[in-house]
């Protein structure tokens, strides 16, 4: 579903577009899967902050 670009990102909301980077995010404290995220934008970059979805 990600690579056919059907499926939004669950931190922010907007459409993960096919071929871009994308990983598994997990919650703030990292017991619970939720679902695809945009890999830098939404992941990666997140490391450290408190406000998150």
């Amino acid at each position: 579903m990600v690579a056919r670009g059907t499926v939004d990102c669950w931190r922010c909301g907007k459409p993960i577009e096919p071929g871009t980077d994308w990983d598994l995010g997990h919650s703030d404290d990292r017991t619970e899967t939720r679902g695809p995220e945009h890999a830098r934008q939404c992941n990666r970059s997140t490391a450290g902050q408190t406000n998150r979805r």
